[in-house]
This record gives C-alpha cells, sequence and structure tokens, in this order.
C-alpha cells in the first residue's frame, strides 16, 4: 500500500511541476533542499540534467562553499550565460568578450536590484558556522533573501535567453 501512496505522491508533484513557472520550479526545488546555484543551473534554462546542474552547484552554493562571497544563484546565473553564450574555439576572441559583456551586465542589474551580489552582504550574517545559519533561519533569511535572489536571477535568465 506504501508504493501505491508514493505513486500518487509523484503524480501530484509531477502534475504540480508541469503547470508550475521556471521560477517557480526554481523556488520549489529550492524548498526541497537543493541549493540557490543547483536550482538555477538544473531549471529549463540550458537543459542541464539535474544530477550533473546538482554536482556543478554544489561548491557554487552559499557564495562558494559558504565563504559567502557572490552569491550562488548569480554564479550559477553566469554559467548559465556562459553556457549559452560562451566560446567554443580558444581563438574566438569576439564571442568571449561578449559573454564577458553579457555576464557583467547581468551582475550589475544584479547588483543594482538588491544592493549587492555577495552573499555576505546581502544576508548581513555568516553562515560558516552552525550558529550563524541558525540564526539565518531564525531571521527566515533563506526564505526570504535568498528566495528572491533566485527568483530574480531565474526572471533575469528567462529574459535573456528567450532575447537571444
Amino acid at each position: 500500500m506504501g508504493s501505491r501512496n508514493h505513486a500518487k505522491s509523484m503524480i501530484k508533484i509531477l502534475r504540480k511541476q508541469k503547470n508550475m513557472s521556471n521560477i517557480d520550479k526554481c523556488i520549489e526545488g529550492f524548498d526541497r533542499g537543493s541549493c540557490c546555484s543547483q536550482v538555477i543551473l538544473y531549471s529549463p534554462y540550458f537543459g542541464l540534467d539535474e544530477k550533473i546542474a546538482h554536482k556543478l552547484g554544489t561548491g557554487l552554493g552559499a557564495g562558494f562553499g559558504r565563504k559567502q562571497y557572490i552569491c550562488g544563484a548569480v554564479s550559477a546565473g553566469a554559467l548559465v550565460l556562459s553556457l549559452k553564450y560562451g566560446n567554443e574555439e580558444a581563438k574566438d576572441f569576439r564571442v568571449k568578450e561578449e559573454t564577458y559583456t553579457r555576464v557583467r551586465d547581468f551582475i550589475n542589474w544584479f547588483e543594482k536590484e538588491m544592493g549587492s551580489s555577495s552573499c555576505q552582504e546581502l544576508l548581513g550574517v555568516e553562515i560558516l558556522t552552525e550558529e550563524g545559519r541558525k540564526k539565518g533561519r531564525e531571521l527566515n533569511l533563506f526564505n526570504t533573501i535568498c528566495k528572491d535572489c533566485i527568483r530574480k536571477v531565474a526572471e533575469y535568465l528567462e529574459k535573456e535567453i528567450a532575447q537571444g
């Protein structure tokens, strides 16, 4: 009986996901325990396999391994833009420069929207320690600030990639 209930639950989740926007899928993935960078990488923007996206994104989360440097969602966004627009040949300097410009424009936009691209500045607490993460949970930072960062990056990528 347990496997039947599990199957019904999975069908409900799949139906829900089918009707969700890409942005909602990113937030839902974060709610399931994926980090900010992972949900951006496995979103439908570039079509990476979820397992590969999780592996690639793991170290980017929480500003590079909880060092709280650049926001993981922003780092993942730069990777998505690079995968979409980056140069495939070492000598293709024009495409490389165009991609640098796209990534720089994206980061500038994000910093204008959020005030910073630094995870430390965005959250205002150090999350390297369990005590810091506990404070972040108490202040609801992960459900507010982190989700807002994910949402903004996802929206930007959706528009940018649609415009091509």
